[in-house]
């Protein structure tokens, strides 16, 4: 399929006419306003959680509510999907520039909240080259 979308682009470069290609029709977002608010604080848990750095917060009021994330769940000794998962995020997180952090704040929740204290979770970071604005987080299993 790849192979198929590059030749078209490529016999589609090499004919003698511009290609003009229709404007994209503007579409704008809904206007949600108040009733964002209301769902995210009636369907998002605020739960205790741990950052890797040892600081205590709030699931919903500290880290969610009013901002732009990007959560993945995760585990440090996890060897299949989660370093794959984590290296993809790092990619974003680099492609974002300084607006990471700023303007969308990343959340890897772990799994496995009895081995993952905040220590591992600082080594995870630490080793997976994260920036940052991100934050790698752990609680307790209830």
């Amino acid at each position: 399929m790849i192979l198929v979308l590059l030749v078209a682009v490529l016999v589609a470069g090499c004919s003698g006419r511009p290609s003009e290609a229709p404007p994209a029709p503007a579409v704008a977002a809904p206007d949600l306003g108040d009733r964002l608010a209301v769902i995210h604080e009636r369907h998002l848990p605020n739960i205790e959680l741990v950052t890797h750095e040892g600081r205590s917060v709030r699931f919903y009021d500290d880290l969610v509510k009013g901002k732009v994330v990007a959560i993945n769940f995760m585990f440090a000794t996890c060897r299949a999907a989660c370093p794959a998962s984590t290296q993809h995020l790092v990619e974003v997180q680099k492609s974002l520039g300084e607006r990471a952090g700023r303007d969308v704040t990343f959340l890897s929740i772990s799994l496995d909240p009895e081995h993952d204290t905040p220590e591992v979770l600082r080594g995870y970071a630490e080793a997976h080259g994260a920036g940052p604005g991100w934050y790698f987080l752990t609680g307790k299993r209830d």
